[in-house]
């Protein structure tokens, strides 16, 4: 989205309010901002948890401790891929063991046989 000029006349496409911040926070409120408008804002989350897993690699490395992996502990995908994975399922015209097996294979990163859903 483009930052409108404004003017008379000109209304943005979006609602607007105004709120007093204190003098500290008023950086990242314009970053935010920033974000907003460059239509980066839905990304920000996964940027702060990638920076957050980052910064505890580093944290390890530094200190020696080596994180336990639990292979028990899957991270699903994110919303965003689940849904395209499932339009691309219901816009094909292949059995329900197949597209379902396709699904789990791709949410998980396992190979999911329409055998094994018997």
């Amino acid at each position: 989205m483009t930052k409108p000029v404004g003017g008379r006349g000109k209304q943005a496409p979006y609602q607007t309010t105004h709120v007093r911040i204190p003098e500290p926070l008023k950086a990242r409120v314009e970053q935010l901002k920033e974000m907003f408008f460059t239509d980066s804002l839905e990304h920000h989350d996964e940027l702060l948890a990638r920076d957050a897993r980052l910064a505890r690699e580093y944290e390890n490395l530094l200190t020696g401790k080596e994180e336990q992996v639990n292979s028990s502990q899957n991270s699903l995908p994110g919303l965003d891929i689940a849904l395209d994975e499932a339009r691309k399922i219901l816009k094909s015209k292949k059995s329900t063991k197949i597209m379902i097996s396709k699904l789990l294979t791709a949410l998980y990163g396992l190979e999911v046989k329409p055998e094994e859903l018997e």
